[in-house]
């Protein structure tokens, strides 16, 4: 599945699912992909899925944007692309040529399947364990809206805290992710107690 890693500064902040055959990106809560900030047009970008590739083109003028510095009015684009506005870069990647399964078609602001947890154990936080290695025994309590997995010196995941649980998303495409097991393509619903691989390394996540 194609997708959009959002950066800030440099600092991958969020992963856009390009699931839908049209998807909008602006500051909108009406656009499929929400960039809150003020330098982001209200409709920004839309992106077309077609048979031969993604289209995407700069929905306002008053919002100049550029791919790979050059302006953006309306192109194709391709895997490795960086599309900047302002402080924020979109990177985009098209795993299809890669990957011949992948039954998740989860999109990042899609609607959730029923929780299993109740109303109070939502609001509990989320922690992820190493169980193995030179840091084995490492907490993260993910108490933020996104934080970063790394490793060996690169960002190779992002979990994000939703309404109805928490998510992690694979950011490096080199870097296979595995939960309970089972290799990982897209967004995907973390449960309590459950492992997850990524790369060498080995974690547990919990909720208390």
């Amino acid at each position: 599945m194609a997708k959009l890693t959002l950066f800030f500064n440099n600092k991958p902040i969020d992963v856009f699912h390009l699931e839908n055959t049209v998807s909008t990106i602006g500051r909108d809560p009406s656009s499929t992909f929400l960039i809150d900030s003020l330098a982001v047009a209200p409709m920004q970008l839309k992106i077309s899925r077609h048979s031969d590739g993604y289209i995407i083109e700069n929905m306002s003028d008053q919002y100049p944007c550029a791919v790979n510095k050059g302006a953006l009015v309306r192109q194709q684009i391709t895997s490795g692309e960086k599309i900047t506005l302002g402080k924020h870069q979109l990177l985009f990647s098209d795993s299809a040529t890669a990957l011949t399964t992948d039954d998740k078609t989860n999109n990042t602001f899609s609607e959730p399947s029923p929780p299993s947890l109740n109303k109070k154990a939502k609001q509990k936080t989320g922690y992820i364990q190493v169980i193995d290695g030179p840091n084995i025994g490492l907490v993260t309590v993910l108490n933020k809206a996104i934080t970063e997995i790394n490793t060996a010196n690169k960002t190779s995941a992002l979990i994000a805290k939703r309404q109805f649980g928490y998510y992690i998303s694979r950011l490096a495409d080199d870097t296979d992710i595995t939960v309970d097991g089972a290799s990982i393509y897209s967004e995907t619903k973390l449960d309590h107690n459950c492992s997850v691989s990524i790369g060498n390394n080995d974690y547990t996540f919990f909720i208390e």
